[in-house]
């Protein structure tokens, strides 16, 4: 029974994933909570953190602020139980996403910066990425050294990558750059 419910979980995060990448944000918030809820039900905090992870990133593209900060909360509280660190690293990442959205600048940079260290630890999984939003989160605080930083860095591992994001973040700092200079 659990291997099936296992299967179900990989087969209902895997269509969450699409639909999302669809726009079918709703669609994919039921998908989603749906297999957070058979983790739970099966005791699987890791699959439980990741979904929850990436339910906080559709709530937050639904503009549901409030349901995203608390299935953040619930999914940072399900990587610290399942002692599980891709699992944590999702749930941090997603965490400061949800903070940096609505303007939570210290959670964002704190949240982010534990999802960088763990990315960095476990491979490049998520490094860039976290990298580039930590950045844009150093340089709401102000910290424009740190911005520069971090987002050279980001640039640097989507280069490896061979991902053109690393033309994102090149053109994100000119754009800021330029701006700054005016």
């Amino acid at each position: 029974q659990a291997g099936d419910l296992d299967a179900e979980n990989n087969i209902l995060g895997s269509l969450g994933l699409i639909l999302r990448r669809e726009g079918r944000l709703t669609e994919a918030r039921a998908r989603f909570e749906e297999g957070a809820a058979i983790c739970a039900r099966i005791g699987s905090h890791a699959g439980a953190c990741i979904l929850g992870s990436y339910l906080v990133r559709v709530l937050v593209e639904l503009g549901e602020a409030d349901a995203a900060a608390e299935a953040a909360e619930q999914a940072v509280r399900r990587g610290v139980e399942a002692q599980h660190a891709r699992a944590l690293k999702e749930a941090y990442a997603a965490s400061g996403y949800a903070a940096y959205s609505r303007g939570d600048y210290e959670l964002a940079a704190a949240h982010l910066t534990e999802a960088v260290e763990l990315a960095r630890s476990s491979g490049l999984l998520g490094l860039a990425g976290n990298l580039f939003l930590l950045a844009k989160t150093r340089l709401a605080q102000g910290e424009e050294k740190d911005a520069v930083a971090f987002a050279e860095e980001s640039r640097q591992v989507y280069r490896e990558l061979g991902r053109p994001d690393a033309d994102v973040v090149q053109d994100w700092l000119t754009s800021w750059r330029t701006t700054a200079e005016r």
